[in-house]
């Protein structure tokens, strides 16, 4: 395996670092080496100096990858987003801006690769916008005055859905008397009539609602798709033939008490019918779709334990796949739609299935070790991929379908340098792909299975950076 680094800094935050499980494998009572006293420490000023890469997006033919470039600017403290696109090999590596001076983010490609959305911010207004790969030329696609998020393709590349914050006027308990003309008055005061009303990082949150919003691929008028006194949630998947767009959210009437009790919702892209696909008290979380679109696996928490389900593309047929104490998630199909493969942690003594319950109870888990499982999709065979120390997450079927690849710490007494591992499906021949010191995750194979891409601190130029790599694979070697 020939593993090429993409040129230029591609510096990752700091909190994406911190999102990998925090599990430590099992140690002796050594102690981890200080650092030595000349060492400078991490200043809340260098965190004007990080740049990070984000949102790698790969091209349909994997022979390039758009992804966002992000920054601090020290003057207006605020962060900065530009796109640029690399190729597979790394050696074409360079800015893909239109050269004007705004930020640029959140790149999509197009199903047949020749377009590419993206979201830029125009003023205080944040905008879609498509650029044609071949000529490099760019339109506009909307012109509204939210920002739209999370933006997706539909298959045939003639839709875009996307979701955006619809604000909804607060009326005041009590009409206030007309201020004379030249008076000065106080400021009124801010009605919150929401119990969540304000975010780290945000302040004060507009009152309105998230919505599902669909657009033609040529630009023109985004139609709204969804309505009512609820959100939606995360990023609106197309269904194979395009009719429909799946989406989660919590249109339950006490969803402001109950926040974790989601569904998955179908919506008609032609009028906006919603239907419930889950219906089940408690969460209903990261769908993942079958190879064929007949299928969806999700994570549930509605038996009382959080595990993995299996629904047919309507919503009917809901099985329950894993059942076993313990957290089960992260589930993804094999190429050929036959498997499932899984990260889990199973308490293994009474206190720690005591300790887990508890935490359940109040919605929180702690998993003490991640492993790697595998069933196949009717929830059958079920296997224990992995019996190793610390925390194994982050697993991808290789297309060949007898190894899967991984990322893990086991190796660190300490828990904080994570590698990539390769692995049969049996648990046999483990083996270790990358050897950098420092953090190696989130790898992905290309479809022929002759590509790997996935993101390390190696080479990085800012403190905890990471970047993005991709690798020639070769089974032979």
């Amino acid at each position: 395996m020939r593993i090429r680094r993409s040129k230029g800094s591609l510096a990752a935050a700091l909190w994406l670092l911190a999102a990998g499980p925090a599990v430590a494998p099992a140690r002796a009572a050594d102690k981890t080496p200080s650092p030595p006293a000349s060492a400078r420490l991490f200043e809340a000023r260098d965190v004007f100096e990080l740049e990070w890469a984000s949102n790698p997006q790969i091209a349909p033919d994997g022979q390039r990858i758009a992804y966002q470039r992000n920054s601090m600017d020290v003057m207006s403290d605020r962060r900065r987003s530009r796109l640029w696109i690399v190729s597979a090999d790394g050696r074409d590596h360079r800015p893909l801006g239109s050269g004007i001076d705004r930020d640029e983010f959140m790149p999509r490609w197009s199903p047949d690769g020749t377009r590419l959305l993206y979201a830029a911010r125009e003023g205080d207004a944040v905008q879609l916008f498509v650029r044609f790969m071949d000529t490099g030329q760019t339109a506009s696609l909307t012109h509204v005055l939210k920002a739209p998020n999370d933006a997706a393709w539909s298959p045939d590349g003639r839709s875009i859905a996307f979701t955006m914050l619809v604000p909804q006027k607060t009326e005041p308990f009590a009409a206030m008397p007309e201020k004379p003309e030249g008076a000065k008055w106080a400021d009124p005061p801010k009605l919150i009539q929401r119990l969540v009303y304000r975010a780290d990082g945000e302040g004060y949150l507009e009152n309105g609602f998230v919505h599902l919003f669909v657009l033609p691929a040529d630009g023109g008028t985004p139609r709204q798709l969804t309505t009512g006194d609820y959100h939606v949630s995360g990023r609106p998947a197309f269904t194979p033939d395009g009719r429909a767009i799946l989406i989660a959210g919590n249109r339950h009437p006490d969803w402001e008490y109950e926040p974790n009790d989601s569904e998955i919702y179908e919506v008609a892209v032609a009028d906006g019918a919603i239907r419930a696909l889950t219906d089940r008290r408690g969460p209903d979380l990261a769908p993942a779709i079958s190879p064929d679109g007949r299928r969806i696996v999700f994570t549930s928490l509605r038996d009382g334990d959080l595990d993995l389900y299996l629904m047919d593309a309507d919503g009917r047929n809901v099985r329950r796949l894993t059942g076993e104490p313990g957290y089960d998630g992260g589930p993804f199909f094999s190429w050929d739609g036959r498997f499932i493969v899984f990260r889990a942690s199973r308490p293994e003594s009474r206190e720690e299935l005591e300790e887990y319950r508890a935490l359940l109870r109040q919605g929180l888990v702690r998993p003490r070790r991640l492993d790697i499982y595998m069933m196949k999709a009717d929830g059958t065979a079920l296997t224990r991929v992995t019996r190793l120390a610390g925390a194994n997450f982050a697993p991808f079927l290789h297309p060949n379908g007898r190894q899967i690849i991984f990322s893990s710490n086991l190796h660190d007494p300490a828990g904080r340098s994570f590698a990539l591992y390769l692995v049969n499906l049996d648990g046999s021949n483990l083996e270790r792909v990358t050897w950098a010191d420092g953090f190696a995750s989130f790898p992905m194979f290309t479809r022929d299975g002759k590509r790997l891409v996935f993101c390390a601190s190696r080479g990085a130029t800012t403190p905890r950076g990471l970047e993005v790599f991709t690798a020639d694979w070769d089974e032979t070697s």
